[in-house]
């Protein structure tokens, strides 16, 4: 298993430790430019690659999304051939068919124009939680902990319906939590915007261990991610305290130079108390969110419903709401020219 890459494709995109690299010979084979036509798509600006994809703006000319921007995920050149991530991508488009809530992107659908593997996603506008909170820190202030709390309840309802619960949803995990797979609409509006690892839980509750390749974003995976054992839903809310916990800390939580030492972080070393890197904090967040980073799965929360629960009464108990407002605001001060959806 390789550690360190010699480029860290956008933490927005899957990241496949040990698969082909974005860059260079692979992806020049048939690189695209600005005003490419792909099928009845013409695109417009590239976000944004990784280690499978890459992501790109495009208009929609003809056929049903005619008329509308739309953000397309183009599987690499390089990749065609791989079986593994070709039923990957297909797997992704099936599932985003299936996904309709509203903290969610929407999937329109898969297209194959020529050679190409594509898919087509709404556009969300508005701006990730990794740039808002970066933004924040630029200004030497942080992120307003009521966006952060309203934050995580958007992510934790999205996540509520990807796990199954109540009978409702796709019933998977998502398996890649983290800010750059995080929007805020200028709304206040959380939108989880990447299904590209999740998986189906089995009947047993869960996944089976990924095959030989560690599959994720270092910093936000779970400790039983990084070791390559069978994932639940639990996971998922690791990954979603570690980004709590760094919107309302005000910084990086396991992130080091490398990624061997960010897992090694994951793995074995406990989240600092939030009191200890923000002394205004009130105790019952830093209460829930030791909880809630737990490494052993069993004394976490259990189901992203019980963890919303908790933050809930927390946010009225330190007079923490008015959420959405106050994500909006964070949207217009930190990031006023973010785009906007059609």
């Amino acid at each position: 298993m390789k550690h360190d890459s010699p480029r860290r494709p956008s933490p927005g995109l899957p990241f496949l430790i040990g698969e082909a690299e974005a860059e260079g010979p692979l992806e020049s084979k048939s690189r695209l430019e600005p005003g490419a036509l792909l099928g009845e798509l013409r695109l417009v600006t590239r976000l944004a690659v990784g280690g499978m994809a890459e992501v790109w703006l495009a208009d929609a000319l003809h056929g049903p999304l005619a008329g509308k921007t739309v953000v397309v995920k183009r599987l690499l050149p390089a990749l065609r051939g791989d079986e593994g991530c070709v039923r990957r991508f297909r797997s992704e488009a099936e599932l985003g068919a299936l996904v309709l809530h509203p903290n969610l992107t929407r999937t329109f659908g898969l297209h194959e124009p020529g050679r190409e593997l594509l898919l087509t996603q709404e556009l969300v506008g508005g701006e990730t939680l990794a740039l808002l909170s970066a933004a924040a820190r630029k200004r030497g202030e942080r992120l307003d902990p009521r966006a952060a709390l309203e934050a995580a309840q958007g992510l934790l309802a999205a996540l509520a319906y990807l796990h199954g619960t109540g009978g409702r949803g796709p019933g998977v995990v998502h398996a890649d939590v983290n800010p750059e797979n995080l929007v805020a609409r200028p709304d206040g509006v959380l939108k989880l915007i990447d299904l590209g690892l999740a998986q189906k839980l089995g009947p047993e509750g869960s996944v089976p261990s990924p095959d030989g390749a560690l599959r994720g974003t270092p910093a936000y995976m779970s400790p039983e991610q990084v070791k390559a054992r069978p994932l639940d839903p639990r996971s998922d809310l690791f990954s979603s305290a570690v980004v709590l916990w760094e919107l309302l800390a005000n910084r990086p939580l396991f992130a080091a130079e490398t990624e061997y030492e960010t897992l090694r972080r994951v793995r074995e070393l406990p989240a600092p108390p939030l009191r200890a890197v923000w002394p205004e904090a009130p105790t019952v967040l830093e209460r829930l969110l030791v909880r809630a980073l737990a490494k052993d799965p069993a004394e976490r929360f259990q189901s992203a419903a019980e963890l919303a629960s908790a933050l809930h009464q927390a946010a009225l108990r330190e007079g923490l709401g008015d959420g959405q407002d106050a994500l909006a605001a964070e949207v217009s001060r930190l990031a006023p020219r973010a785009p906007r959806a059609d």
